[in-house]
């Protein structure tokens, strides 16, 4: 079986807040989740990162609850089109990701 994966922050399509934070949530019952393949990034600038740039390193998690999060420093309050890539891997090398485009305007 393949890791749970979820990106819930920011949502898919278009985004009314500012993009304050990066959240996601991973779980593996079996083998665990494998914490150095999982790989994260963004097109667009992230806490002065380029585009493209690896943000895993950057997240913090939630104790006992299997979310990373990754508040950026400057909320992003517009941005015509973003896309996040997030892939996780298990102990025995099964692996998940999502893809999320989204975009930020009132």
């Amino acid at each position: 079986m393949t890791p749970g994966l979820t990106l819930s922050s920011p949502h898919a399509g278009r985004n009314t807040r500012p993009l304050a934070a990066i959240r996601l949530g991973m779980y593996d019952a079996y083998s665990g989740i494998d914490r150095q393949s999982l790989p994260v990034t963004a097109d667009f600038a992230v806490n002065g990162k380029e585009p493209g740039a690896e943000l895993a390193g950057d997240y913090v998690e939630s104790p006992g609850e299997h979310i990373l999060t990754l508040t950026l420093r400057e909320p992003v309050a517009s941005l015509a089109e973003g896309r996040i890539a997030v892939r996780a891997r298990d102990r025995r090398g099964n692996s998940s990701s999502v893809e999320r485009t989204f975009r930020v305007e009132k």
